[in-house]
C-alpha cells in the first residue's frame, strides 16, 4: 500500500440515508478530526474481524462538537468520557466502536453523515439500525 495515499473506511452502503424530513449522503471525514465519546478503547475482537473481511457495513454518525452536544451525549450514554475534548471538530454519535476499530487498523479517513444537532442524529442513526 502507498503510503503517501490516505487509507480510507468507506462503508460499503454509500446510499442517500433517508428519514422523514431529508436525505443525506455519506461523506468521508479524517478520523483525527473525530472524538469518540466513550471512556474505553475496547472493542468485540469479531467487529474487527467484520470489517477486515467486508469492510465498513454503514456511516458512522456525527455532530458537531459543541459543549451542548457533548453533554447531551453524556446524559444518554453510561459509558460517555468525563470530560468535553473541545478540539475535536466532531463528535461520534453512533460508531464509537467503529472508530476504534478503524484506527487500529491505521485508516485515515471513514464514512459518516453529519448531523446538525442530537436530534437528527437520532434519527440518522435509527434510519442506519444502530
Amino acid at each position: 500500500m502507498d503510503e503517501s495515499q490516505p487509507t480510507k473506511l468507506v462503508a460499503n452502503d454509500t446510499s442517500v440515508v433517508k428519514i422523514k424530513q431529508t436525505e443525506q449522503l455519506p461523506i468521508t471525514v479524517d478520523i483525527n478530526k473525530i472524538c469518540s465519546v466513550r471512556r474505553h478503547d475496547r472493542f468485540k475482537e469479531k467487529n474487527l474481524n467484520k470489517i477486515v473481511e467486508e469492510g465498513l457495513d454503514k456511516p458512522i454518525v456525527l455532530v458537531p462538537n459543541i459543549y451542548g452536544h457533548y453533554m447531551q451525549i453524556k446524559d444518554e450514554r453510561k459509558d460517555c468520557m468525563q470530560t468535553w475534548l473541545k478540539s475535536f471538530p466532531f463528535l461520534a454519535y453512533a460508531g464509537n466502536e467503529t472508530i476504534t476499530i478503524a484506527r487500529k487498523l491505521k485508516y485515515d479517513m471513514i464514512s459518516c453523515v453529519i448531523a446538525e444537532d442530537i436530534e437528527w442524529a437520532r434519527r440518522y442513526k435509527e434510519a442506519l439500525n444502530y
